[in-house]
């Protein structure tokens, strides 16, 4: 006689309420509705515990911008925005500016008496013009000097490749340029003088940048003198149409007068950490010493100085320190018979 075992019995009617659960609608409908509810808990958890995608920036780098350059000043990057701010990086680098034996701005820019005597040179007789000290006539307009900016030939009137400036036939590769001009008494006078021809180069050259590059124009006698459009000083502008125009007015403004002392403008100008310098005097005197070419050498660490000297005659043959100057830093000497050149 054959008997059904109660496990099998059991597990008969299992099998049947299975069968008949799974083959009604309701069981899908719930099962569904089960599978979507855990998947988006599964999302939602993945989410809030996932890292922070911008774990490592800082909120300057990340804001909004019409044009951002990222670039390196030894191990640290920069973010440089059109309107000249630079990211929170730039901070840190202050902190660090004593440590490596690079004075700071503030530190670099002498009184006359104390030139010659200081090591690290304090913060007097330094003048910064802004926007609302610059006078308020026409990027195109003509200046007191004889038709300054009015059009025809010149060393930079033929501007370089994307990526360089040009001054005085020197055609240079970088995107942050410092002019670095001497204005003393010597390059005055009446009619056309040496300060207005190269006033005309200085010009050429800013109108020649695009508006990725970036620059600044430091004239000098025995203070300098720099162009601030941000009204913060230690920022190079951007070559924007709005800040040439503010550089042509600058320019415009500057003088002849006074002596001439080359340091401090040069250290200004090491000081804003360009890819170039170019440097234009007509004074071998005073001359900068050994030691002080040494010191500026150092300072630059690789930054490339170009020097223009305006003479007299003929060039001199000897190796002054307006040749070594550019020599040692990477650059370009040229010299300008400035009596030939204005007449």
């Amino acid at each position: 006689m054959f008997t059904h075992s109660p496990g099998a019995a059991e597990e008969s009617e299992t099998l049947k309420f299975r069968e008949g659960k799974q083959g009604n609608p309701r069981f899908w409908y719930s099962f569904a509705i089960s599978t979507a509810f855990h998947a988006i808990l599964f999302a939602l958890l993945f989410l809030w515990f996932r890292p922070s995608a911008t774990h490592g920036l800082t909120e300057e780098s990340v804001r909004e911008v019409g044009i951002a350059l990222k670039y390196q000043d030894g191990p640290r990057d920069y973010y440089v925005d059109e309107s000249g701010q630079i990211g929170q990086d730039q901070a840190a680098e202050g902190g660090s500016e004593a440590g490596s034996g690079r004075p700071t701005l503030e530190e670099i820019l002498p009184s006359v008496q104390e030139v010659a005597t200081a090591e690290v040179l304090p913060r007097k007789g330094f003048q910064i013009l802004g926007p609302s000290s610059l006078p308020e006539t026409g990027a195109g307009q003509a200046g007191g000097e004889g038709g300054l900016f009015a059009g025809g030939g010149g060393f930079g009137r033929q501007p370089g490749p994307p990526g360089t400036a040009s001054l005085f036939g020197i055609r240079s590769p970088g995107y942050k340029f410092v002019y670095v001009f001497d204005r003393s008494g010597s390059m005055g006078g009446s009619g056309r003088t040496a300060l207005s021809f190269a006033k005309r180069e200085l010009v050429a050259s800013i109108q020649s940048l695009d508006k990725t590059q970036q620059f600044e124009i430091i004239f000098y006698n025995e203070r300098p003198t720099l162009f601030n459009p941000s009204g913060q000083p230690g920022r190079l502008a951007f070559a924007t149409d709005e800040n040439k125009a503010r550089a042509i007015r600058f320019i415009q403004s500057i003088t002849a007068g006074g002596g001439t002392q080359h340091d401090a403008a040069l250290l200004a100008a090491i000081q804003l950490r360009p890819d170039v310098i170019f440097f234009l005097t007509d004074a071998d005197e005073p001359r900068l010493s050994e030691a002080k070419l040494a010191q500026i050498h150092r300072w630059a660490n690789g930054i490339v100085i170009h020097a223009v000297e305006f003479g007299t005659g003929p060039e001199s043959t000897s190796d002054n320190f307006l040749k070594r100057i550019a020599r040692q830093n990477g650059g370009q000497y040229v010299y300008i018979d400035i009596t030939q050149a204005i007449r």
